[in-house]
């Protein structure tokens, strides 16, 4: 038993590292070179960030480098605490970002590996549906964007559906515990949008599972108990990575505001009829991600391997956009094809009688999944952006179709072993007729599209479905396909079939069918029209024929799987013939999503900019922070940790609302409204002053450059005299020339005594700063007064005045002010959340109930064996 286990851990060991060696080959040009960054923007942008997190094993819970300050845990603050973080910690955490997302990769494999292998009985389909899972356009397209996050969910998502099944089929505590640890690393990779997502999914999966489930009700109650207490668990263990999060997100953050919660916004990013099309042919749609590469003509931009165009063409075109995407949305960097192969062997699975119903629960499964992921275009989404709870805080609803991979290996498993069986054989070559000829109404369809959206797609849809069913009656009443028998099977009203599974089949069609009905009405929507774009009918007639090699493609892909599962081979070397047809399928689409850069694109410590900046301000405890404006990869954004810098502006999507409004809303106008004359030494600018900016850094024609500004204000000023105002007032008296160098304005007035005098004599200076959220300012005042701290005001922000608890304020609108005594003081702020504390506490507890409950059913499972077997 031991030497057949060993041999087990032997075949998954080889067959991971072998994969792994793959993952290194296809990142070739990143791995092996050391002066290149992979390109995933969303990562390469937040360089600044990883720097930061790997400073110290404790994340701050204040990161001061960007927006004026925003809180790291609470706001969400990327992966803070997930396991892949140690490897920012074993590397330079620019290169770091590559190996993860390698490792995510990887990661999805080993997990898409483990639920194929249950679902199979194989270990040679199992490491197939692993490869077919972990390269799915769907899933591996994101590495270009460098949506880690998402990325991680889906990982580990095979494995919790394998544990839930495990769960509720035999009662596993083995499953239990990796249900509970995979939830957890989802959570932890900070995506709690799709995470949410997945578990609404997750959740109806194991409902129907129990329903499946040949057992007393009090067996399947029990499972599925077993699974919503390992749910509660895992919650639990990670609420510091959900209750702060919620807490901030809708009461503090710019996401809680009505500007972003309302339909419009929740709709962006929605999926359209064009990219529904391309999850069946993966050239119906590009996406903006392509290179430059000299052809045999000169100049052509390749969107693929299998879509070039000739820059000149596109000239003479006037093509000035996109050349390859050509949809509603305002740029695409993903695709949305589940890749050629796994849609096929899905599809296939509808035909599979015995597993069909599960395969139906899947299909409706996807339908429900489209009918939020299509937004604008879906008749139920209002519906869903109403009922459930949360949906009013997210945005890209398309990415709803991340469950896509996942399910559809749900409904291809049964598949690939169903051919042995010759009664499957009629079923599933009509299957493969039928997928013939939906392809072949795509493909067509790309040269009228507009044509088609709107009554003539919704016709086409409801045709193809009614077909589609009649097909399976005629399958399951076992008579020839002939023209009168698709009647009966109307006539008869599906006798010989399960009406429930029918049913189920026809509703994504319908469905779909409504999806086109929407006929473009986003644009004349006033709610959602700024979220979207016109079709570029110039770049969709453009390139319109570029779809006829993607149809080749996936029609000898198509063909040829199908031939060899029906073939007589070994079940090994069918895997492997289909594996090489996906993976050059596969590489088709994913070979464009694979590009690096040049390390110095992102990383310039050696910029003379950054310098002069330090020459300029030498003590790095009290220098100024900088607004760069600049679009330079290496001076923007959140890149100024790397530099010993902080910026005003950059990048979070959970930025302080209260930043957002003091800085005049993303475009800066506050600070931008006389910047020429500030620059010039004629005029002041509040709002600069008291955020405490000593340098502007922007591009011009000579390349980039920055401009010192003289502070009139520096960190630490003190103030004798104040006002109340809420914070519009503040922002709206500061524009229009308040005295805010002689009044301070707070958000309340202060609850301690405090004699205000009209001027004051003193100083103070940042004595020390051991992390972004623990401060210390030595202050030296005539009178009483208030310190000014500049940064942003947080309801966690504690201090102490020589070491006793003070109160911090919200000053002008959005920073910290501390009443401080006459006379000399030690005034320190630190950024505690309470929230964070709270939630850390209840994870400990779920520690403890879950190694408890382990271990209890461990005790019983022995007791229980043990009296079986005195009984025997």
């Amino acid at each position: 038993m031991q030497k057949d286990t060993l041999k087990k851990f032997g075949a998954y060991a080889g067959i991971g590292i072998a994969f792994f060696i793959l993952l290194l080959f296809v990142f070739r040009a990143f791995v092996f070179d050391s002066n290149t960054l992979m390109l995933n923007s969303d990562q390469l942008n937040g360089i600044g960030s990883k720097v930061v997190r790997a400073q110290s094993l404790v994340l701050s819970e204040w990161d001061d480098s960007r927006l004026g300050g925003v809180p790291t845990i609470d706001a969400l603050f990327g992966d803070a605490y997930h396991p892949l973080v140690l490897v920012e910690f074993l590397m330079d955490p620019a290169r770091a970002v590559g190996f993860k997302f390698i490792l995510i990769v990887w990661v999805a494999f080993l997990s898409a590996l483990a639920l194929a292998k249950s679902l199979t009985g194989s270990l040679a389909w199992g490491t197939l549906f692993g490869f077919l899972y972990a390269f799915s356009p769907q899933y591996f397209s994101y590495v270009y964007g460098g949506h880690d996050g998402k990325m991680m969910v889906f990982a580990v998502a095979p494995l919790a559906i394998l544990a839930i099944r495990k769960i509720i089929r035999e009662g596993s505590i083995g499953y239990f515990a990796i249900f509970v640890l995979s939830v957890v690393w989802m959570i932890l990779g900070s995506h709690l949008q799709l995470t949410y997502l997945f578990l609404w999914g997750a959740g109806f999966y194991a409902l129907f599972e129990m329903f499946a489930l040949s057992a007393s009700w009090k067996t399947r109650s029990l499972r599925l108990g077993v699974t919503a207490g390992a749910l509660a668990i895992a919650l639990g263990i990670s609420a510091f990575q959900i209750i702060p999060p919620y807490l901030y997100t809708t009461t503090e953050s710019v996401r809680g505001t009505g500007e972003k919660t309302n339909y419009g916004h929740a709709s962006s990013w929605s999926m359209h009829q064009e990219e529904l099309a391309g999850m069946l042919i993966p050239g119906f749609i590009g996406a903006d991600v392509y290179e430059q590469k000299q052809g045999a003509a000169g100049l052509e931009l390749s969107g693929s391997s299998l879509i070039s165009i000739p820059y000149a063409d596109m000239q003479k075109a006037h093509i000035q956009s996109s050349p390859f995407y050509w949809g509603h949305n305002p740029f695409k960097l993903n695709h949305d094809s589940a890749g050629i192969v796994l849609t096929f062997l899905a599809f296939l699975g509808l035909f599979v009688r015995k597993s069909r119903r599960a395969a139906a629960f899947w299909f409706v499964g996807a339908a429900v999944a489209l009918s939020y992921a299509m937004g604008v275009h879906s008749p139920l989404f209002k519906l869903w952006f109403t009922i459930i709870p949360g949906m009013k805080s997210f945005r890209a609803p398309s990415m709803a179709m991340f469950w896509l991979p996942l399910l559809m290996t749900m409904m291809a498993a049964p598949v690939v072993t169903s051919l042995k069986n010759a009664a499957n054989r009629r079923a599933l070559k009509a299957g493969f007729v039928m997928f013939i000829i939906l392809l072949a109404i795509v493909c067509a369809s790309r040269f009228a599209w507009t044509s088609v959206l709107g009554i003539p797609g919704f016709l086409i849809s409801i045709v193809y479905g009614l077909a589609f069913i009649a097909v399976l009656n005629i399958l399951d009443r076992n008579v020839p396909f002939q023209v009168q028998e698709f009647a009966n099977a109307f006539k008869l009203k599906f006798q010989g079939s399960s009406k429930l599974e029918i049913g189920a089949i026809f509703a994504p069609f319908l469905l779909t069918g409504c999806f086109f009905l929407s006929n473009q009405n986003l644009l004349s929507d006033p709610v959602t029209s700024g979220y979207f774009k016109a079709l570029n009918e110039t770049v969709m007639n453009f390139t319109a024929a570029t779809i006829i090699p993607s149809f080749v493609l996936t029609l000898i892909a198509t063909v040829t799987v199908f031939f060899v599962l029906s073939s007589k081979l070994e079940g090994l070397k069918k895997a492997a013939i289909v594996g090489v047809v996906a993976a050059i399928e596969l590489y088709t689409i994913n070979g464009a999503f694979i590009q690096n850069v040049d390390y110095n694109e992102y990383v310039q410590p050696k910029n003379p900019i950054v310098q002069s900046i330090h020459a300029e301000h030498p003590d790095s405890l009290n220098r100024p922070r900088v607004l760069s404006l600049s679009r330079s990869e290496a001076l923007s954004g959140n890149a100024f940790p790397l530099y010993g810098m902080r910026n005003a502006d950059g990048f979070h999507d959970n930025e302080l609302a209260s930043y957002r409004l003091f800085r005049g809303g993303q475009g800066n106008e506050n600070y931008m409204y006389n910047i020429n004359q500030v620059a010039q030494g004629q005029a002041e600018n509040a709002f600069l002053d008291l955020m405490n900016i000593g340098d502007v850094i922007f591009d011009t024609r000579a390349g980039t450059q920055y401009i010192p500004f003289k502070n009139h204000h520096s960190d630490g000023h003190l103030y004798g005299h104040y006002v109340v105002m809420s914070d519009s007032q503040a922002v709206k008296a500061l524009r229009e020339g308040f005295d805010y160098k002689n009044t301070l304005i707070l958000s309340e007035k202060p609850s301690e005594s405090f004699t205000q005098s009209a001027s004051v004599n003193g100083n103070a200076k940042i004595t020390a700063k051991p992390k972004m959220d623990d401060i210390t300012y030595q202050v030296s005042s005539d009178k009483p007064a208030f310190l000014l701290s500049s940064g942003n005001f947080h309801r966690y922000w504690k201090a102490t005045v020589n070491g006793k608890p003070a109160k911090v304020y919200k000053a002008f609108g959005t920073l910290r002010a501390v009443a401080v005594p006459q006379g000399t003081s030690t005034v320190r702020l630190e950024y505690k959340s309470d929230a964070v504390r709270g939630s850390l506490a209840l994870g400990f507890v779920a520690c403890i109930v879950f190694v408890g409950s382990i271990a209890v059913a461990v005790v019983l499972k022995k007791r229980s064996a043990k009296a079986a077997k005195v009984s025997a």
